[in-house]
């Protein structure tokens, strides 16, 4: 029983412990604990005492069984929250300071340079002329008749020489060396005679130069030949004889003729393709040094008496051909064609005639042909009376052409011839008028036209250095950049009709 007293105290203390106990278990937060099943502890009953004889046994002490302990559930430790890591920033990249550029030295601008200007050069009133005469000048023989200048190279027909017989002809090459002209060379065929008429027409292209002999007979009289001489090292020879290959007599092959390269044209206005003296052209081409006969033309509304191919031109693969005798809109009233060159075949591309076309008025006795622009002249218009004359210009946009102006003289008068002679270069046209008479009658004179764009305007009157009566300066005329040459077969140095040639230079203003 004392035991049992005893035990009292000790029961009451392990109750409050409990409560306690559970009291602080349901303050902290119940963490899930998964228990284990815990054993009942087995007790062991004390062994009983032995009685002595007459002895009374007490019972035992009641045990009580020792409280199953429910092990304090070990706290879980407090969790400290994980701070929340602070993202350590990614660093940016250590950027690579760009090297300083050392700027390039600032460039001294080259000062612009001053602009060359470009001179002009200009045909003026009143300059002086050089006049050429041959070596051999005699009276009678023309020289003069016809005139050709490329560069520095001059030639100048004398038909009526007689160097090898009455009439047989000549031509005589002039060539410039340090601004000074000079006779180089005295042209005659090897074959030619009395009454040939060489240099009737000569052209001249680079070291080529074509002398027409219109009174030739190779085939009958006046069937006309051309010859074709070439310079080598400051020698000229002989190359060729052209002749029509249906050639006949009186055709007047030669009358006229021009080169390019190697293409020569040559008219023949008395043939008779289409009826008398309708006339034709030829065209020449050279291979190795060889000249063979590339085609025969002929207008395509050409008739008797139209005198085609009086006059020729060519320039490339353009060739320009008059026909004085024309009768579109008058009898002589005259027309001009053009032909064009394709894979060797040879095309008329178009007839030309005056805007203010009339009877007799001669359109297309002279003419003249430079890349687009063509020059026709005109010698008997009337505008001051009979034969005072004109000259058309032409120009070609892409296969058309149309008239683009009428150039006359500023002082014309009557029987001047204006636009008996022509020639074009680039935005220059000349045009010779031998009837002038600014000098005295027929002294001749050479119109210089200028253009501007669209406009052509007059530049100067050129007149020979000693001009005088019948030296009829301008029957022949060309023009080369911008040296002008003109013939005056009438000057009578050494007598009538000696002939001479001028030449004009341009003067920078």
């Amino acid at each position: 029983m004392k035991r049992l007293i005893s035990l009292i105290p000790l029961v009451g203390l392990l109750i409050f412990a409990a409560c306690a106990s559970e009291v602080e278990t349901q303050r902290q937060p119940t963490p899930t604990v998964t228990q284990e099943a815990i054993p009942t502890a087995t007790v062991v009953p004390e062994p009983s005492e032995t009685l002595m004889p007459g002895e009374t046994q007490v019972p035992s002490e009641t045990q009580v069984p020792a409280q199953t302990q429910v092990p304090a559930a070990t706290p879980e430790p407090t969790q400290v929250p994980e701070a929340t890591a602070t993202p350590i920033p990614t660093p940016e990249p250590t950027a690579v300071p760009e090297p300083t550029v050392t700027p390039e030295p600032t460039a001294t601008p080259e000062p612009t340079p001053t602009p060359t200007p470009v001179p002009v050069y200009e045909f003026v009133n009143g300059s002086a002329s050089t006049k050429l005469v041959a070596s051999d000048s005699a009276q009678g023989k023309k020289f003069g008749t016809s005139v050709a200048i490329d560069s520095d190279t001059i030639i100048a027909g004398a038909n009526a020489d007689f160097s090898k017989g009455t009439d047989s002809g000549a031509a005589v090459v002039f060539t410039r060396v340090d601004g000074a002209w000079a006779e180089q060379a005295k042209l005659v065929g090897d074959d030619t005679g009395v009454g040939d008429l060489l240099g009737q027409v000569v052209a001249l292209s680079g070291d080529t130069a074509v002398l027409g002999a219109v009174g030739d007979t190779p085939v009958g009289t006046n069937s006309g030949s051309a010859y074709v001489f070439v310079r080598s090292d400051g020698v000229w020879t002989q190359q060729a004889k052209l002749t029509a290959s249906d050639a006949g007599a009186g055709d007047q092959f030669g009358w006229s003729a021009a080169i390019s390269g190697d293409t020569i044209i040559i008219g023949a206005p008395t043939d008779s393709p289409a009826g008398t003296d309708s006339g034709s052209a030829y065209v020449f081409t050279r291979t190795d040094g060889t000249w063979t006969e590339q085609a025969k033309l002929t207008g395509s509304s050409q008739a008797f008496g139209h005198l085609f191919g009086w006059s020729v031109d060519i320039n490339g693969d353009t060739a320009a051909i008059g026909a004085l005798g024309d009768t579109t809109n008058g009898s002589n009233s005259g027309a001009a064609y053009v032909f064009t060159r394709g894979d060797g075949v040879w095309t008329e591309q178009a007839k030309l005639t005056a805007s203010d076309g009339a009877f007799d008025h001669k359109f297309g006795r002279s003419i003249s042909v430079s890349g687009d622009t063509a020059a026709v002249g005109a010698a008997g218009t009337m505008e001051k009376g009979a034969d005072t004359g004109a000259a058309y210009v032409f120009i070609r946009t892409d296969t058309v052409w149309t008239q683009q102006a009428k150039l006359s003289a500023s002082d014309g008068a009557t029987t001047d011839n204006f636009g008996w002679s022509v020639s074009v270069s680039g935005d220059t046209v000349a045009t010779g008028a031998f009837g002038d008479a600014a000098k005295g009658p027929n002294a001749g004179s050479v119109y210089v036209y200028k253009r501007t764009g669209t406009s052509w305007a007059e530049e100067a009157n050129l007149t020979a250095t000693g001009a005088a009566i019948d030296h009829k300066l301008g029957t022949s005329v060309s023009i080369s950049g911008n040296d002008l040459v003109a013939g005056a077969p009438g000057d009578f140095q050494k007598g009538t009709d000696t002939g001479a040639t001028h030449v004009f230079t341009a003067q920078i203003q």
